[in-house]
């Protein structure tokens, strides 16, 4: 089972959670080490214009990324530096069959595991220490307060269906749909119809791919549109 693990490089619980979960047989992606030779993404790696201030007691000095300008945070975030690094972390957040939130974290940890709950991926919240509540958590599956729980959750398995809140909403076309070869077939020809009864431009294949992995989770979109699975890096020894 592939496991994509969301914490924060402060945390020093995240290296016990990926070492355990490798350790009883589980595929772990580890952020600080997303491959081979690579520490991970850093924002002291990127430079932005006016980095460096030209005179001064700090003439010289680069400018702490944590004192960036809300300009130059959107430089830093188109460099190639963070695209690169934006990347690793999709493709294995996309790959993934469960994701698990290890608190405590930050932004960028929650928009994951609220990826994961959004494409119909098993989710896990840690919570090994006392953490301010949070209503959304919801969302998730499990909430899990040591690792003999962690492991009891990921041992039910990858899912592949929206959560259970959201159910409803696509069983019709779920019942439409079985009487068709495959469901990507069923929803391009419902997309067509309907655009052609309403007058519409026919739609694209993009807008067909998105369609079906907003209504089924991105776990069901590879090999629906030919999409080339991501070369992931799990750990030693992983060979995908």
């Amino acid at each position: 089972m592939r496991i994509y693990v969301a914490s924060s490089w402060r945390n020093n619980i995240q290296p016990h959670v990926v070492q355990t979960l490798r350790a009883h047989g589980l595929r772990v992606y580890d952020f600080k080490n997303p491959a081979p030779d690579n520490q991970g993404f850093h924002w002291k790696s990127i430079r932005v214009s006016g980095d460096e201030p030209a005179q001064g007691p700090r003439a010289g000095q680069v400018t702490d990324w944590r004192d960036w300008t809300p300009g130059q945070f959107r430089e830093a975030l188109d460099s190639d530096i963070a695209k690169a690094g934006f990347q690793l972390d999709m493709d294995a957040l996309n790959d993934c069959e469960a994701c698990v939130l290890v608190l405590s974290c930050g932004k960028s940890a929650h928009l994951e595991l609220g990826q994961a709950v959004g494409a119909g991926k098993r989710t896990i919240v840690f919570m090994p220490n006392p953490s301010e509540p949070e209503l959304m958590y919801k969302m998730c599956d499990h909430l899990c307060l040591s690792m003999g729980e962690v492991l009891a959750a990921l041992a039910l398995g990858p899912k592949y269906a929206l959560p259970p809140y959201a159910q409803s909403d696509i069983e019709a076309l779920r019942s439409h749909m079985h009487s068709h070869q495959s469901d990507i077939e069923a929803l391009r020809s419902h997309m067509h119809s309907h655009a052609e009864h309403a007058g519409l431009p026919a739609p694209t294949e993009q807008t067909i791919q998105d369609t079906y992995i907003s209504r089924f989770g991105t776990n069901a979109i590879y090999g629906k549109f030919g999409t080339k699975k991501p070369s992931v890096w799990y750990g030693p020894g992983d060979r995908g």
